[in-house]
Formats: structure tokens, sequence, C-alpha cells
């Protein structure tokens, strides 16, 4: 585009009348009108709001109040040696041996406990990925997925691309965190991925709200070393 037959018109400035006469000499007063409406009307358009970034990454969806809160917890309590966590939590994680075993125990505990996940299906159906406010969580050593993923793709040796960025060999990547319509359990895969081979596990995890505090009622599934 050649920039020297085209002008700017900055809100605030009010188009020259004499300018534009010179421009049309035969309908100054038309063209005038015209240029005017023009201006108006791109003063006044609002321009959209950017969406919320972080850096799980750009225009992504963020975690809920209560899904921080469980990790927080979770956090606390299960992961004494503050292992880092993937700033990214993905629904793809669960496996299908989670929500078997999710009906066997629910069944098995029906006369007990009254526990009714009416939308895990449906929640599980589509590749849902959540971001989260690290400034929120600042106990939790974070991993940035961009590190991840950019230590996958383009250096040969992952754990060495991602020892010098984060000085640990392994860190925790969860699952987005499924509430039951009470939100009295909460339904979690786990993974702790490690360099050495073999000390890597994961697995699908039950827990219930209990004073305020969110305990590990059952293993629904796992894979890799014992779960800890």
């Amino acid at each position: 585009m050649d920039s020297e037959n085209y002008s700017v018109i900055i809100c605030g400035e009010i188009p020259d009348l004499f300018y534009i006469s010179q421009m049309n000499t035969t309908k100054p007063m038309k063209s005038f009108l015209l240029l005017s409406m023009l201006f108006l009307l791109a003063c006044n358009t609002t321009p959209p709001k950017p969406a919320h970034t972080n850096e799980s990454g750009p225009h992504m969806d963020m975690l809920s109040k209560e899904q921080m809160a469980f990790i927080r917890d979770w956090s606390d309590r299960y992961n004494p040696q503050n292992i880092p966590v993937l700033n990214i939590f993905r629904n793809r994680y669960f496996r299908k041996t989670d929500l078997t075993e999710l009906h066997t125990y629910i069944q098995r505990n029906k006369e007990k406990e009254k526990i009714y996940f009416t939308t895990v299906e449906k929640e599980l159906r589509y590749k849902t990925e959540l971001g989260i406010d690290t400034e929120e969580i600042k106990t939790i050593n974070w991993i940035n997925n961009t590190d991840v993923e950019t230590c996958d793709k383009v250096d040969p040796d992952f754990w060495g691309c991602f020892n010098l960025r984060y000085k640990t060999d392994k860190f925790y990547y969860l699952s987005m965190p499924l509430f039951s319509s009470d939100k009295q359990w909460c339904l979690l895969h786990v993974t702790l991925q490690h360099k050495v081979k073999g000390e890597s596990f994961g697995g699908g995890r039950l827990y219930h709200l209990e004073k305020g505090k969110w305990e590990e009622k059952a293993f629904l599934s796992y894979w890799g070393k014992s779960p800890e």
C-alpha cells in the first residue's frame, strides 16, 4: 500500500473544511459531511477487549476458583517435596479405567455415600485444557508449558534442556479437577514424569472433602512405579 496516497484521521482532530474544499471545489460541504460522519463512526467504535492471557498460553480458559482451591490443597497435602507442577490441566490425561473404576467405587459405596458425577462423561468427551493464574498460588513451583513444548520439539535431549531451565529431573502434570454435583468429591489424574526410566507413574485418584480438606479415598487406576 502506497502511504503517500492515504491520510489518517486521528480521534479528537476535526477535519479542516478549507482543506476538504480544495479536494472537491464543486461540492465541498457534501464531502465535508461525508468525511465527518466517517470520522465520528471511527472515534465512537469501541475496540474489542483483548482475551485474557497468562503463562499457560494465550486465549486459554482458566481454572475456576473451586478448582484452584483444590489444586492448592492437593499440593500442600500430597506434594510435600514441592515437585514442580505443569501450568496446564488437561482432561485427556484421564483414562477409560478411571471412569470404570469410579462407577465401581460408587456402586460399592452407594449405601453409605451418595456420590453423583452426573456430567463427568460429557465433560471428558471434549479435549479441554485449562490454564491457571500462577500468581494466585505462589507456593507451587510452576513449570511453563511453553518451555516443555520447546524442549520436546527443539532439543533431542529433552531432560538436558529441561534441567538447564528448571534444575530438576521430574515434574507433575495433572488433569483438570472434576467435581461431583455437590462439589464434595473430586476426580483427578496425577502423573509424575521422571528422567529415570521406571520412576515415572500416574493414575486416577478420587478425593472427598472432609472438614475443609481433600482426603484421598481411592486409587482408580495407575501405571508405572507403585503409586505413592
